[in-house]
C-alpha cells in the first residue's frame, strides 16, 4: 500500500481516533443464561490478508500528526487479516466475522488483546470493512504495541449484518468475542504465529460494555483464557440504572441510543412487540428503517426528536418508571454487567462531564465490585474531555502505556 494511501487511511487526526476510536453465584443477581462450551470444536471458518504497515510508516505517521509521544510504543509493524468464525445468535449456529492485526518480526510471544469497539449502526463501518475509511476503530494500533489484537465486528455487522444487533446485550456480546478468540487461536497455529495465552480486554463506550462483559463470560465459564488486565472505559455496565437516568428527564442529547436498545432487545429478546408499545408515531414506523444498517448513529439520532414525551409512547416511560415493564425490566437487569466481583484486574474510567452515560453509572459499577469482594478493581475518574466522544483518546492515553508497560514477554 502506498504511503499516500497509508495517510489517507490513518489519517493521524485519527491515530487518537485510531487510538481512542458486558458470574458468580455470589452476585445476588440471576445470571444470564451461558453456554456448556466445547473448546475443542473449531470455530475458524475462513481469513485472509487485508494489509501490512511498517513500524516505520507508522512512526512517521505519529510524528506528522503530533503524536511523537506514541512513537516509543510502536515497536511492530502490523499485518491485517479479516477473519471468519463460527458463533451463535439465538440458539443457531452463524458465521460472524471480525479484523485481526498482529505484530510483524516479533522474536517473543504477543500476548492476546480483545478490541471491542463503540456503538456502530451502519452497516459499512464494520471493523472487517478495512476498504471504508469510517471502519477504523483505533484498536488496530495495539498490534504496533506488541499484541495480537481480535477486533470483533459484532453480531449484526460484516457476515452477519442481515439480524439486528444486539445491542448491550450480555450473552451473545461475550460468547462472540471469545468464539472469535477461539478462531483467531486456531489461526495463529495454522501460520505457525507463536502466541501467549495471555489476554488483555479494553474498549470504550459499547466497547467498554463488551469489553465487561466478556471479562464475566470468561470468569462465569472459567475458560481457559490467562486474563492479565482489562480497562473499560464509559460502558453503562449497569444498564438499569442507566435506563432510569435517561427516563428521569424529558430530554435526552442523543436518543438514538435510547431507541436502539428498545429495538434491539425487543428482536433479540423475540418479543416482537408492535413498536407503537414503545415508540410514538412517526417515529414507532420509522425504527425499522432507521436501523437497516444505512445510517449511522449521528444521522439517526438528527432523525429522532430529543424529547421523550415526544419518541416515547408515555405508557412506556411509565411502565419503567413504576415498574410495571416486567419483561423489558427484567431483561436489562440480566444483561447489566455491574454487580459481581472480577477476580483479575479491571480499571474503569470515565469522563465527569459525560452526557450520554453519566458517571456515576462507572461509579456504582466500581463500588458494587468493591462490595462483592473484587481485590483488583480501580477507578480512574477523570476530567480532561468534554463529551462522551473526546473522552476516549483520554482513557487510552492512559491505556496504551499501562498494557505496553505490563505486556510482558
Amino acid at each position: 500500500m502506498a504511503i499516500s494511501r497509508w495517510l489517507q487511511w490513518i489519517s493521524f487526526g485519527s491515530l487518537m481516533v485510531w487510538m481512542v476510536a458486558c458470574g458468580d453465584d455470589e452476585t445476588g443477581v440471576v445470571p444470564p443464561k451461558t453456554d456448556t462450551l466445547d473448546t475443542a470444536q473449531s470455530y475458524l471458518k475462513a481469513y485472509t490478508p487485508a494489509g501490512s504497515f511498517t513500524a516505520d510508516q507508522l512512526r512517521l505517521v505519529a510524528q506528522l500528526y503530533g503524536y511523537s509521544n506514541y512513537q516509543p510504543l510502536i515497536a511492530y509493524g502490523v499485518d491485517i487479516y479479516k477473519i471468519s468464525y463460527q458463533t451463535t445468535y439465538q440458539d443457531d449456529t452463524i458465521t460472524a466475522s471480525g479484523l485481526v492485526t498482529i505484530p510483524q518480526g516479533m522474536t517473543g510471544q504477543a500476548p492476546l488483546l480483545a478490541g471491542l469497539h463503540g456503538t456502530l449502526s451502519r452497516h459499512d463501518q464494520a471493523p472487517s470493512n478495512v476498504d471504508n475509511l469510517d471502519s477504523r476503530t483505533g484498536l488496530e494500533l495495539f498490534s504496533a504495541f506488541g499484541f495480537i489484537t481480535a477486533i470483533p465486528d459484532y453480531l449484526g455487522f460484516g457476515t452477519s449484518e442481515n439480524i439486528l444487533h444486539p445491542y448491550y446485550d450480555y450473552l451473545h456480546t461475550g460468547r462472540t468475542t471469545v468464539d472469535m478468540l477461539y478462531a483467531v487461536q486456531e489461526m495463529l497455529e495454522k501460520e505457525a504465529i507463536s502466541y501467549r495465552k495471555d489476554l488483555f480486554i479494553t474498549g470504550y463506550s459499547e466497547g467498554g460494555y463488551a469489553a465487561m462483559a466478556t471479562l464475566r463470560y470468561i470468569q462465569e465459564n472459567n475458560l481457559d483464557f490467562r486474563v492479565k488486565a482489562t480497562a473499560v472505559g464509559a460502558g453503562g455496565y449497569d444498564i438499569s440504572a442507566l435506563m432510569q437516568s435517561i427516563l428521569s428527564n424529558n430530554e435526552y442529547p442523543r436518543t438514538a441510543y435510547l431507541a436502539y436498545i428498545i429495538h434491539a432487545y425487543n428482536r433479540t429478546n423475540g418479543w416482537n412487540r408492535p413498536l407503537t408499545d414503545f415508540f410514538q408515531e412517526p417515529y414507532a414506523s420509522q425504527v425499522p428503517a432507521l436501523f437497516d444498517g444505512s445510517l449511522d448513529i449521528g444521522s439517526i439520532n438528527q432523525r429522532l426528536p430529543n424529547r421523550l414525551d415526544v419518541l416515547c409512547n408515555p405508557a412506556f416511560v411509565a411502565g419503567i418508571r413504576e415498574g410495571t415493564e416486567a419483561k423489558f425490566l427484567e431483561a436489562i437487569q440480566a444483561n447489566s454487567v455491574s454487580d459481581w466481583a472480577p477476580r483479575s484486574l479491571v480499571r474503569l474510567y470515565h469522563e465527569q462531564d459525560d452526557e450520554i452515560i453519566p458517571i456515576v453509572n462507572s461509579e456504582g459499577t466500581y463500588e458494587a465490585m468493591i462490595a462483592r469482594g473484587a481485590a483488583e478493581v480501580y477507578y480512574f475518574p477523570f476530567n480532561e474531555a468534554t463529551s462522551h466522544g473526546s473522552g476516549t483518546q483520554v482513557m487510552y492515553q492512559m491505556v496504551a502505556p499501562w498494557f505496553s508497560s505490563i505486556r510482558g514477554e
